[in-house]
């Protein structure tokens, strides 16, 4: 028996309200716990059904001399036909060929399985990494040849650039690589230390494409440049180049006359006939070996000769709209300018431009 309430008639009412939201509250709190038992129930009993029908299907397989193996390599053959009860009744569930996977490579599956398993993986995933370093090679981002050496080309390069271009075109290679960087610390690391691994992991990358092909040689000849401006021996350069880390120091410094094929070859050429003689030799004839030089073949000029024409040729474009003054060593004129001041030592060996008004 409840007891009385006290107060005044709208306290009653108020207790009176709150005590039927309370009851109404636990009446569907039962409702819904007994819903959802219900719902359980049912789910297990069609589970056990299902189980039930899969037994029999093994039995069945059994009786008709034939496994569990055979039966579903049958519905998995693309040459069976099977393909709506492939795809519909198997296949199309998300998440279904991950969770075999998951168990056959857990510790309950037999070694053997675990071993073939994984020994597929590798291959498969050493397959989609051919294919993506041959995409990054065909699409010539890293390669120098037919392109200029110049100066948009040296401030265009960036690890950056390249890492979000990897991102994009090669996306597996990338991914492999930052798995062996990362471990379970590498969210917690400061901005810095991220920016570094990405560097690191652009490197390899660049290393591993350069030997997959010798003509994604961009990053190589890139660094050696970057050798040579600051002051490397090419002690530095035979152990870098060694590494993969950069071209060798003759191939930064090659010039036109170091390049075989710009030697002089001695051509034979016989004697003149108009020459008189006096007596009749039936020798061979004497010849006069004359020198001719072979075309310069500009490609094998090397990274720093390439880029040093090209920077000339780009300073002498600028200069000829005669607003400029010329500096060349240690003379120093102006275009267009009757006297020419020499002897001033400005510019050092340096050669460079500046304006000559404003």
């Amino acid at each position: 028996m409840e007891p009385p309430l006290h107060g005044t008639a709208a306290e009653k009412k108020a207790v009176r309200i709150k005590e039927g939201h309370e009851k109404q509250k636990q009446t569907i709190s039962e409702k819904l716990a007994a819903a959802e038992k219900a719902h359980r129930a049912a789910v297990e009993a069609e589970l056990a059904m299902k189980h039930e029908t899969f037994r029999h299907c093994l039995e069945l397989l059994r009786s008709r001399r034939t496994t569990f193996g055979e039966f579903v390599m049958y519905v998995l053959d693309p040459e069976s036909k099977q393909g709506v009860a492939r795809w519909h009744e198997f296949a199309s569930v998300s998440g279904r060929v991950t969770q075999i996977l998951n168990w056959w490579k857990s510790s309950r599956s037999p070694p053997s399985l675990r071993d073939e398993l994984e020994e597929w993986t590798v291959q498969h995933v050493c397959s989609l990494l051919g294919k993506q370093a041959r995409h990054i090679t065909r699409s010539g981002r890293l390669k120098t040849w037919g392109r200029d050496i110049d100066e948009n080309l040296i401030k265009s390069f960036s690890f950056t650039k390249l890492y979000d271009y990897f991102r994009d075109e090669a996306g597996i290679i990338l991914r492999i690589f930052e798995s062996i960087t990362k471990t379970i610390n590498t969210p917690t690391h400061s901005t810095a230390r991220k920016s570094q691994a990405k560097t690191i992991v652009t490197s390899a990358i660049l290393q591993c494409l350069a030997e997959h092909n010798n003509a994604n040689n961009l990053s190589r000849r890139v660094m050696g440049l970057y050798l040579y401006a600051s002051g490397a021996q090419r002690q530095s350069f035979a152990v870098l180049s060694h590494l993969g880390l950069t071209e060798s120091y003759t191939n930064v410094v090659r010039n036109e006359a170091d390049d075989p094929g710009t030697e002089e070859e001695p051509v034979p050429i016989a004697p003149n006939s108009s020459t008189t003689t006096t007596s009749i030799d039936h020798s061979e004839p004497e010849t006069t070996a004359v020198p001719i030089k072979k075309k310069i073949r500009p490609w094998k000029i090397g990274t720093l000769q390439r880029l040093s024409i090209s920077v000339r040729t780009k300073a002498h474009g600028v200069a000829a709209v005669g607003l400029f003054g010329e500096v060349y060593d240690n003379i120093n004129f102006l275009s267009r300018t009757a006297e020419q001041a020499v002897g001033h030592h400005g510019g050092g060996v340096m050669s460079g431009i500046y304006m000559s008004h404003k």
